[in-house]
């Protein structure tokens, strides 16, 4: 597949980053790239998924890994988060399954269960690779009004927030215990479901 996004403006690349993974269908990691505006830029990550590195001017540092964590830069860097293809969350081939349920609760991966022969049904694992630029951490809103499409089988939004912060998603308050310490760094990540439509997200921070 092919991915592209329009790169944001220098002066909207940030030097803190909180590095989100993704509502997890299976084994896949997520693939982080970090560009360098300047040269002598140092990177750093917390918790520690990679060592720190030192780029030049228009160098990119890349890094594959299934947890959350803090990215830190000296001077502005620009973050691209990857969502893995379909069969890099696949755990087992084949999957055989007789009910969609069994895809997630006996092999571990976010599937159909479809005709894979005759008299067999497999588990086809769901969701094309997708490029998404990250929003430096001085950036973030505390109120946002967005719309989910009726394009797709299953929909997750990514809640990033300080420790302590009260989330409100549609006038309800979102669970403490959907939030996910992200290390020691006080920040929290949730992942949580959502249908399609229009929606609205408060936090108190």
């Amino acid at each position: 597949d092919h991915l592209e996004e329009q790169v944001f403006g220098l002066t909207a690349w940030g030097k803190t980053y909180v590095a989100a993974r993704l509502y997890a269908r299976g084994k896949e990691q997520d693939a982080w790239r970090i560009l360098a505006a300047e040269d002598n830029t140092t990177v750093t990550m917390t918790p520690a998924v990679a060592p720190p590195k030192v780029l030049a001017q228009g160098e990119w540092y890349e890094v594959q890994t299934t947890a959350d964590f803090v990215i830190d830069a000296d001077k502005p860097v620009l973050v691209g988060q990857y969502m893995a293809s379909s069969y890099a969350t696949v755990t087992v081939e084949p999957a055989i399954c007789t009910v969609e349920s069994q895809c997630l609760s006996q092999h571990g991966f976010l599937g159909i269960c479809e005709a894979a022969g005759a008299f067999t049904k497999a588990c086809a694992p769901i969701g094309d690779p997708s490029l998404i630029l990250a929003v430096a951490a001085t950036q973030y809103l505390d109120d946002y009004i967005f719309l989910v499409p009726n394009k797709y089988k299953l929909n997750y939004i990514t809640v990033i927030a300080k420790q302590g912060t009260v989330a409100t998603l549609d006038g309800k308050v979102v669970s403490p215990f959907e939030f996910k310490a992200v290390g020691s760094t006080g920040w929290t990540v949730a992942r949580l479901p959502i249908p399609q439509g229009a929606h609205h997200l408060t936090t108190s921070k």
